[in-house]
């Protein structure tokens, strides 16, 4: 079928086509329009322009193959042609399938009927350029809405769309002129009530007035195309960046020394210095900069609490000597762990470093301590091993090194207890030598008496012996030798078997020389031989 190969589109104001079924095709060949027509079987496109179609459609003429190609990929466009109306080819009839009779019918019939009105068009449209040249939008408008009216009757629907689109734009400018008007009036306004403000110094005021201007004009139009409100704004800009420049330098400044400030935890200065920056915010606007320094009273509350600390920190290493000394190791490492704790939320790397080394220090101390009191319960156990072994010396070289270790930790008590134990142990060395002395004294004493003794006992000297025992009895009373004391109760013994002797022998010669003056000389020789007898049996 001929429609399946004849393509024919009808060219719309912004480009784009309608497709025109081919039983309608010559209702579209008007004076208005422009048609592009695919001739598949010979891979053709005509272009064919109505002699007073708009020069807004002509301008996409040079772009329909493209648009098309984009459109239909599947066309094969091989050769365009483009004509004006009343050009067309022999070949462009007899490819479309109808004649140039039926054609110019139709043209001829849209030229008696269209051609007056597109005159009268151009009348009107000359009459609305003008309106629009003196800026009687309101004028152009109604116009150009005649013209809608006069296009819709001849079906130029370019026209149509391109008069619609100029009715906007002119309806545009006319309230843009209105608003434009009004903008003017409270430009003038707000300049007067601008420069009063300035001249009482109120910046702020000022500028936020000028900005309140702009907020509720801006998405109104574009008031940089209104040359009074553009100098006022500019004129208010430079004012309000050299104003925000001097603050911005001066805080600068300021921050520079409250910083200082907070380095050397001057809190004073630095909460002045902070005040006055605050005073600046009444004529700043800059939120980056005010949160800034309003963050900065965390830094005066941080400088407060480094400056707390370290009070503490002093207060603290005034008390550490005393806690040393007094050994208390445990309360000691409390109070540096809950430092170290607060330090720790602090920007003080210093006084963390020293809380360390504390802390290294009293272990050490503390283990060094201990050390010393396990050495000092060794030593009291072998002072009462010593004691009870009466090693004399050895408890008083232990007591010596318990006093000093006791001085060596601070131990008042445990240096006065070993002190009075020292000076007891001195005292029974002294006592045991005095003893040995004694002993030995006594032991010499008794060494000569037993020589006497000897030779006494030989002799049967009975009266000497007894002055010797006498006085060894005496010695013997203070000797705890029991080896001696035994020797001298033989020696008793021996005394006693004398005396004994004696007695018998002087009982023996009493009886021997009554018997011999008797004249019984056996009997007496009898009692003589017993005396020898027993003389004999002593000495052996």
């Amino acid at each position: 079928m001929v429609e399946s190969v004849i393509k024919t589109f009808k060219l719309n104001y912004d480009g784009t086509f309608d497709e025109i079924a081919y039983e309608n095709i010559k209702d579209v060949f008007t004076i208005v329009n422009i048609l592009a027509i695919y001739i598949q079987k010979i891979k053709t496109m005509y272009i064919w322009i109505g002699r007073n179609a708009t020069q807004a459609l002509k301008n996409h003429v040079a772009r329909i193959r493209v648009i098309l190609k984009e459109e239909f990929p599947q066309f094969r466009i091989i050769r365009n042609i483009t004509f004006d109306m009343r050009s067309e080819t022999y070949d462009f009839f007899k490819n479309l399938n109808i004649t140039k009779e039926e054609l110019y019918e139709v043209i001829n019939y849209q030229e008696k009927t269209v051609l007056p009105v597109l005159e009268k068009i151009d009348e009107l449209k000359e009459k609305s350029e003008k309106s629009i040249e003196s800026k009687q939008y309101k004028s152009a408008i109604e116009l150009l809405k005649e013209i809608i009216g006069l296009a819709e009757k001849i079906q130029d629907d370019a026209l149509v769309t391109e008069q619609k689109r100029l009715i906007s734009k002119l309806t545009e400018k006319f309230e843009n002129h209105q608003i434009v008007s009004e903008i003017e009036q409270e430009t003038d306004r707000v300049e007067k009530e601008y420069i009063e403000l300035i001249k009482a110094k109120r910046i702020l005021n000022a500028h936020e007035f000028v900005e309140a201007f702009i907020k509720k004009y801006e998405t109104v139009y574009d008031l940089s195309l209104i040359p009074s409100a553009k100098e006022l704004i500019l004129k208010e800009k430079k004012k309000w960046n050299a104003e925000q420049e001097k603050i911005i330098n001066d805080l600068s400044i300021l921050e520079k020394n409250f910083k200082l400030s907070l380095e050397n935890l001057d809190i004073s200065e630095a909460t002045e210095i902070y005040e006055k920056a605050m005073n600046l915010f009444s004529n700043l606007i800059g939120e980056k900069i005010k949160n800034k320094w309003k963050g900065f009273s965390n830094n005066i509350q941080e400088a407060k609490n480094k400056l707390e600390f370290i009070k503490k920190f002093d207060s603290f290493s005034g008390k550490i000597k005393n806690l040393k000394e007094t050994h208390q190791y445990n309360e000691l490492k409390s109070k540096i762990e809950n430092l170290i704790k607060q330090v720790e939320q602090l920007d003080l790397p210093e006084y963390r470093g020293k809380l360390d080394m504390l802390n290294k220090e009293v272990d050490s101390v503390e283990e060094s301590y201990n050390r010393i009191l396990e050495e000092i319960r060794h030593l009291e156990e072998q002072i009462i091993d010593n004691q009870k072994n009466n090693q004399f010396e050895k408890n008083l070289r232990d007591c010596k090194k318990i006093v000093e270790l006791g001085k060596s930790i601070n131990k008042s008590e445990l240096i006065k207890n070993y002190t009075t134990i020292l000076e007891q142990t001195k005292e029974q060395i002294k006592n045991r030598k005095e003893f040995e002395e004694k002993q030995i004294f006594l032991k010499e004493e008794l060494t000569k008496l037993e020589k006497r003794f000897t030779s006494s006992i030989k002799t049967m000297k009975i009266k000497n012996i007894n002055e010797i025992l006498e006085k060894g009895e005496e010695f013997l009373n203070e000797l705890v030798d029991d080896e001696i004391k035994e020797k001298w109760d033989n020696f008793k013994a021996k005394s006693h078997s004398a005396k004994q002797l004696l007695e018998k022998v002087e009982m023996l010669s009493k009886n021997g020389m009554d018997a011999l003056n008797k004249g019984s000389s056996p009997d007496s020789l009898n009692f003589f031989e017993q005396i020898i007898h027993q003389l004999q049996e002593y000495k052996s």
